[in-house]
């Protein structure tokens, strides 16, 4: 049993050991299940602080953010407010007196004026802002006005201690000014206000400059010597001229703005020439002292621009006496002229006076181009002024076309453009009346011929001349008179009374008097050839006309009309060779004598043989079925040998 029992013990014991764990076992499960309730218990809590920690940090942030708001705006309020505040400090400044214009801090006052208008501008909807603006505005003007008095003291003194026209100081002081010039100057785009105050710094600097070269200038030009007005403008332009090139660069040292100021600054300093000058131009007769006068100033004008300003009025006053004087030769010399008895004699050509000169350059050939277009087209010259003249013995250019050219010489480029079309229109248009005048004379003294060819002899010279201006003489304006124009020209107010008695010489005018000339000059050729042919062709024409007539009343017996017998027909062509022998010569010898151009002579005398030609066709045409007669090609050989002979004995 025992041996049973020692077996069993280690049951029993094994048994124990098996209660006694699993009794740890329970133990150890309650313990964990302690901890679980506890982890749970720790966890619900560390929740409950994180979801209270989290809410602390946004309570946080948005009370950080609301005093970043409240900084902001009190830094923003600070700041705006100080365009407020600064009002008092600046106008304590600018009443503090002295001269703080000088001082640095008056700089940093202007700044903070424009910091603070420019602010008050861009928030208008502020309490007070428009009253502040004001303010602020005023002090602006003060701190203006103090630079402007400080200058204009300053300048006064420099102007008292400066007794040469030495540029040295000015130059110093145009250096320590400039800045506070521009001060005034950057402000016055925006605010037109200011230019008085900028006008009071010119007038100060230019009072003060006269002051010390006006009495310099005055005795310059009364050391001039009184040799004409050229000679006195010349004199003065080097002198003048250097010392506006001085004056342009010292105002130009203190100050952007002012340039109309400164020219009418140095038109006053030429007052004294001016003054000099005036009575000399007033009475000037000579219209070449005059062109030379203008033409001399501008060309200075041109090489110095200062000169252009100073120089203006008295330009202006010469080419107003110019234009003045222009008009009145044109009036008295060439509307008014009247031929003499003596002066007509010279205008008729006679075999003891020289030929003319031969020329290159003149001719009819465009003029005529619709009657003959076999003319060969002559070279223009490519110097407008290398037209030779054409000279005759005694000097035979019919005076009002040579003093028209004199005339328009001088005015060119000399006068405004619109005043020599005008006069020149009005020269050109005189001349064409005048030489119908003497053609109308001439014809009764001479014949038709001389007076003609006399014609076509001027206005080709006129032609020729009048290509030298490169100009229209078409007004821009036709119903605007001369005397109107002339008003217009500055420094002609004192002729009022004397421009009032002029003549209108715009009344009943061609529109252009270039073409006018060319249809003058054209009818003038016509009319001598037609009257030319017409002495060789006088008898043929009439037959031809009777025997027209006959053959519209449908008859054809023409040569057993009285007027057409074979006989007589033949005598008719005999009688007409010997006349075209003797005429032809005569017409060939009376051109040349007039016209020294051969291609102008051969374009003429062409026109007249093809004329002759044709009129001899047409009789041919009548009377070659019953009569025997040359036919148009023998009778053109006739013609061409007789126009040869007369070349040949043409001196």
């Amino acid at each position: 049993m025992e041996m049973i029992k020692t077996m069993d013990q280690k049951y029993h014991d094994f048994i124990q050991d098996v209660k006694e764990e699993h009794q740890e076992i329970i133990d150890l499960l309650s313990s964990v299940n302690e901890t679980h309730h506890l982890v749970q218990d720790l966890s619900r809590n560390y929740d409950f602080v994180i979801d209270k920690t989290r809410g602390l940090k946004q309570d946080c942030e948005d009370l950080l953010d609301e005093q970043t708001q409240l900084q902001n705006l009190g830094t923003e309020l600070e700041t705006q407010l100080k365009y407020f505040d600064e009002l008092g400090p600046i106008t304590r400044f600018l009443s503090s007196g002295g001269d703080i214009v000088t001082e640095p801090k008056f700089l940093v006052i202007l700044e903070k004026l424009d910091q603070c208008l420019s602010f008050m501008d861009q928030h208008p909807t502020y309490q007070d802002a428009h009253m502040y603006k004001q303010r602020y505005r005023q002090c602006m003007t003060r701190s203006l006005t103090l630079i402007k008095m400080y200058f204009c003291d300053q300048i006064r003194t420099l102007q008292d201690k400066q007794l040469s026209v030495s540029y040295a100081k000015f130059r110093a002081f145009a250096m320590n000014c400039k800045y506070l010039i521009q001060e005034i100057e950057t402000r016055c785009p925006d605010h037109v206000e200011y230019f008085n105050l900028l006008r009071d710094c010119f007038n100060a600097y230019f009072s003060a400059r006269k002051t010390i070269l006006l009495p310099l200038m005055i005795q310059k030009v009364k050391e001039l010597p009184d040799q004409g007005l050229v000679h006195l403008a010349n004199g003065a332009v080097s002198f003048i001229a250097q010392l506006f090139a001085d004056e342009d660069a010292l105002f130009r040292l203190l100050f952007s703005f002012g340039e109309p100021e400164l020219q009418i600054y140095l038109e006053q300093l030429v007052h004294p020439l001016a003054s000099r000058m005036r009575p000399l131009i007033l009475s000037e007769q000579r219209l070449d002292a005059l062109s030379e006068l203008v033409q001399t100033l501008t060309i200075q004008e041109n090489d110095h621009r200062h000169i252009r300003v100073g120089f203006s009025s008295i330009v202006e006053e010469a080419q107003s006496r110019l234009a003045f004087r222009a008009e009145s030769i044109i009036n008295q010399q060439i509307h008014g002229f009247k031929p003499r008895e003596q002066e007509l004699s010279i205008f008729i050509r006679d075999k003891q006076m020289p030929l003319p000169q031969k020329t290159q350059h003149m001719g009819v050939q465009d003029v005529l181009r619709n009657l003959e277009s076999s003319v060969p087209e002559m070279e223009v010259p490519t110097d407008p002024f290398s037209v030779p003249k054409m000279e005759f013995g005694g000097g035979e250019w019919y005076p009002p076309c040579q003093r028209a050219v004199f005339v328009l010489e001088k005015l060119y480029r000399a006068v405004p453009d619109t005043v020599f079309q005008d006069l020149a229109q009005d020269a050109v248009h005189g001349c064409l009346e005048s030489l119908k005048y003497a053609h109308g004379v001439l014809e009764q003294k001479t014949s038709f011929q001389d007076a003609t060819l006399f014609s076509i002899k001027n206005l080709l010279l006129l032609r020729e001349h009048l290509g030298m201006f490169d100009a229209e003489f078409v007004p821009k304006e036709q119903e605007m008179s001369l005397r109107m124009r002339l008003r217009q020209l500055p420094g002609m107010q004192w002729a009022n009374g004397v421009l009032s008695i002029l003549p209108d010489p715009f009344q009943h005018r061609p529109s252009d008097s270039k073409q006018y000339l060319d249809d003058e000059l054209k009818r003038c050729c016509e009319d001598f050839i037609l009257q030319s042919s017409r002495q060789c062709t006088e008898d043929l024409s009439a037959f031809v006309l009777k025997a027209g007539a006959f053959k519209q009343l449908g008859r054809t017996s023409l040569g057993s009309q009285s007027f057409a017998q074979p006989q007589i027909v033949q005598e008719l062509q005999s009688d007409f060779v010997k006349k075209m022998q003797v005429v032809i010569p005569e017409t060939f010898t009376k051109i040349s004598s007039y016209i020294g151009d051969p291609s102008t002579q051969m374009v003429l005398l062409r026109i007249i043989r093809n004329h002759v030609l044709e009129t001899y066709t047409g009789f041919y045409e009548f009377v070659s079925d019953y009569c025997q007669v040359m036919n148009p090609t023998e009778f053109a050989q006739v013609l061409d040998a007789c126009w040869d002979k007369s070349m040949r004995q043409s001196p």
